[in-house]
């Protein structure tokens, strides 16, 4: 996605704002769309100046230009851009996404909208229904029986711990100094804080339990202060059944507790899926 402007603005290197986060965060949430409740199979692009983080590009891209450059089995693909007039509980938000049909090399429809801060959530829910309905072959249930769609009040939050998540990826793989991380805290810790607010989204507990992972990645100076509470809770986690329980021995081997980490091998039911066998390997082995 892109940026709208309502002026020429000449380009620079600043800190991530909220219509920076959106034009990853935005694409980032239809892809989770995709994923949970179609077919296909979902990737999401994003521009990254290496070194210096995320592009946000003033113009939108033309899907002509991309038609001989997406994968080959490729069926759509959606463009975008996003801005925002005003500020506080006057900003006045606009998206607009286009879907693009490789099949006809066609831009098959636009879908857009505008809202106030406070209805920010629910256009895009509106707009995330009215591409799913473009592109078809829709589930009855998602994909994975614990996934809860956000609703339009969580929405905004849950878009904010996707790009900060995206954040801590490029951190965490060396595309970005740790120089340049600001609100370090902040972000490992808000995943935790929706999980509190709304429990039912298992999603935000994932996202916390995978933040810290890339910190450990990353070697971060402050998630030595996250151990206390993040073994608590992986105890509520366990107690509850959550599918997040099973990310436990990535916290172990963070923190160092190799014993925990051990007797979890020994003891992984031999019913297993193969992919969290291997997983737990390279997590061990890591």
């Amino acid at each position: 996605m892109s940026k709208i402007m309502e002026k020429a603005e000449p380009a620079e290197s600043q800190r991530e704002d909220d219509i920076g986060r959106y034009t990853r965060a935005i694409p980032l949430y239809m892809a989770e769309s995709v994923h949970y409740w179609n077919d296909y199979a979902a990737n999401c692009y994003v521009q990254v100046a290496e070194g210096a983080g995320p592009v946000v590009s003033g113009v939108e891209v033309d899907g002509n230009t991309l038609f001989d450059i997406v994968p080959p089995a490729t069926k759509y693909f959606v463009t975008g851009e996003v801005g925002c007039s005003g500020e506080g509980d006057q900003a006045q938000w606009r998206i607009s996404l286009s879907l693009w049909n490789c099949t006809t090399r066609t831009r098959q429809t636009v879908e857009n909208g505008s809202a106030g801060k406070a209805e920010l959530g629910a256009l895009v829910l509106d707009l995330q229904q009215r591409l799913l309905a473009g592109i078809g072959l829709k589930r009855e249930q998602p994909l994975d029986v614990f996934y809860r769609q956000p609703d339009a009040e969580v929405l905004p939050v849950y878009l904010t711990q996707l790009g900060q998540s995206f954040m801590l990826t490029l951190l965490a793989n060396d595309h970005l100094p740790k120089s340049s991380m600001w609100g370090e805290r902040a972000m490992l810790e808000w995943p935790l804080n929706m999980a509190l607010q709304w429990p039912e989204i298992e999603t935000a507990k994932l996202m916390y339990l995978s933040g810290l992972g890339k910190a450990f990645d990353y070697k971060s100076e402050t998630v030595a202060e996250h151990k206390q509470r993040s073994l608590q809770v992986l105890s509520e986690l366990e107690r509850a059944n959550s599918p997040a329980s099973r990310l436990a021995p990535l916290i172990w081997k963070g923190f160092g507790m190799q014993a925990e980490l051990q007797d979890y091998r020994a003891n992984v039911s031999l019913d297993a899926e193969p992919a969290y066998i291997e997983w737990l390997e390279r997590v061990s082995q890591s």
